[in-house]
C-alpha cells in the first residue's frame, strides 16, 4: 500500500463520518436532547441554562466536524483523480458543494444570530426563537442529508 493510497483511505473515512457526525448531532439533539432538557427544566432560566452549556460544548466539536467535512471532500477531489481513480462528475460535486454550503449557512444562522437571541429572551419570546433555531437545525440537517445521498449515488453509479 502506498502512502497516497493510505491517505485516500483516510480522507475517505474523515469525510463520510465528519458528516455523518455533524448530521447525527443535530439530529439527536433536535429529537432528543432538547426535548430532554425542556422536560427536565423547572423554569425558563434554567432551560436557558442548560441549553446554554449544550451549545458550549458541542458548539466547538460541530465547527471541528465542518472543517474536517470541507478539507477531507476538498483533498479527495484532489488525490482521487490523481491516482486513476473516479472522480465525481462537476454536477455532483457543484450539489455537494451546494449542499454542504447550505448547511453551514443554516448551522451558522442558527449558532450565531438565533442562539444569543435564545440565550437572552424573555419567556414570551423564547419559545418562538427556540422553533425558528430548531427549524435551521432541521434545514441543516436536511442538506447534510442530501449531500450525503448524492455521494452514494454518484459512487454506485460509477461503480456499475
Amino acid at each position: 500500500m502506498t502512502l497516497k493510497h493510505a491517505l485516500t483511505i483516510l480522507l475517505y473515512a474523515t469525510h463520510y463520518l465528519s458528516i455523518a457526525v455533524w448530521v447525527g448531532v443535530m439530529l439527536f439533539n433536535l429529537i432528543v436532547n432538547f426535548p430532554a432538557i425542556r422536560d427536565r427544566a423547572r423554569s425558563a432560566d434554567e432551560f436557558a441554562g442548560a441549553m446554554g452549556a449544550q451549545a458550549r460544548r458541542a458548539g466547538p466539536w460541530l465547527y471541528a466536524l465542518i472543517v474536517l467535512t470541507f478539507g477531507s471532500g476538498w483533498l479527495l477531489q484532489v488525490l482521487v483523480p490523481q491516482q486513476g481513480g473516479a472522480a465525481l462528475p462537476d454536477l455532483v460535486v457543484a450539489i455537494k458543494v451546494a449542499s454542504i454550503g447550505a448547511m453551514l449557512i443554516f448551522h451558522l444562522y442558527g449558532t450565531m444570530r438565533l442562539w444569543p437571541q435564545i440565550y437572552f429572551a424573555l419567556d414570551e419570546e423564547r419559545g418562538p426563537l427556540l422553533l425558528r433555531y430548531q427549524l435551521a437545525m432541521v434545514a441543516s440537517s436536511t442538506f447534510g442529508i442530501l449531500a450525503i445521498l448524492v455521494t452514494y449515488w454518484s459512487r454506485v453509479t460509477l461503480l456499475s
